[in-house]
């Protein structure tokens, strides 16, 4: 079974305003429905809400727009 608290692919170094720089990538949301987000302190998901990454429910297509976004905004990828 999916663990809701891990990502799908490769994840990404974010800026955000008010948390940082926090890592990204494919994970679940509410109602198992596929996202971009990251995982704040408190263990609750917080989305990346950007029109060119809306929730799917294609995790390998929502990582191909990740991945492109990522390339755009020049992101490094989170070291494994």
């Amino acid at each position: 079974m999916w663990n809701p608290k891990t990502f799908y692919g490769q994840t990404y170094l974010y800026p955000t305003p008010n948390n940082g720089l926090v890592e990204i990538g494919v994970t679940t949301g509410l109602g198992g429905t596929w996202i971009v987000g990251w995982f704040k302190p408190s263990g609750a998901t917080k989305r990346v809400v950007t029109k060119n990454l809306p929730p799917s429910d294609d995790p390998e297509g929502l990582q191909m727009l990740l991945d492109q976004f990522s390339e755009q905004r020049q992101l490094h990828p989170k070291a494994i």
